[in-house]
């Protein structure tokens, strides 16, 4: 990942401004990724999208993704979605983004479907779909009776009722006073 990268335009014939580059060799193929960041205190328009597909275009990127804080106008994101360019702006739960999870946790050889409580998480929105991609989030406190209780148990093969987005192996169940407790808190 190389920052502030000056790439010959193919088309234009003049070196072109790129925030990030990300090169990646797969097999004889070497993969070129642009990104564009906009610190705008507005929405990214259907004209920024434009001219960095066009951007995207003379440079012979094979993706091109663009990030922005405040996000991007309707018009701006179909034009996105048809020029496959990513857009994403920042997700912080400082902000109150709604976040919701589902898990599947193996309790006692037994497993159990249900929505994990998120206290943070840190990433970027995909302003196409509003998934958030992330590989940092802190979980709350989970009670290995609120599962069995609360929870979908799976009996043998069954699925879930949704896709799961995180496996947790419930490994360190205790009694403490009488009371069952689950160690089951912590970061990914």
């Amino acid at each position: 990942m190389t920052h502030n990268v000056k790439l010959a335009g193919h088309d234009s014939e003049t070196l072109r401004q790129v925030d990030v580059l990300v090169e990646q060799s797969i097999g004889q193929f070497n993969m070129q990724i642009v990104i564009d960041c906009k610190d705008y205190g507005h929405p990214v328009d259907v004209k920024g999208v434009e001219e960095f597909a066009g951007l995207v275009r003379d440079v012979r990127a094979h993706q091109g993704s663009m990030v922005c804080p405040r996000g991007f106008t309707k018009s701006a994101r179909k034009v996105a979605r048809r020029a496959n360019i990513g857009l994403y702006s920042p997700a912080d739960t400082a902000d109150r983004t709604p976040v919701e999870m589902t898990v599947s946790l193996d309790v006692m050889g037994r497993r159990y479907f249900g929505h994990l409580p998120l206290a943070e998480i840190r990433g970027l929105r995909d302003e196409h779909t509003g998934a958030v991609h992330t590989n940092a989030f802190t979980t709350g406190i989970l009670s290995a009776v609120e599962v069995e209780n609360e929870w979908q148990r799976l009996v043998g093969n069954e699925e879930p009722l949704a896709p799961v987005a995180l496996l947790i192996m419930g490994l360190d169940c205790i009694a403490i006073e009488g009371r069952r407790r689950s160690a089951l808190a912590g970061r990914a």
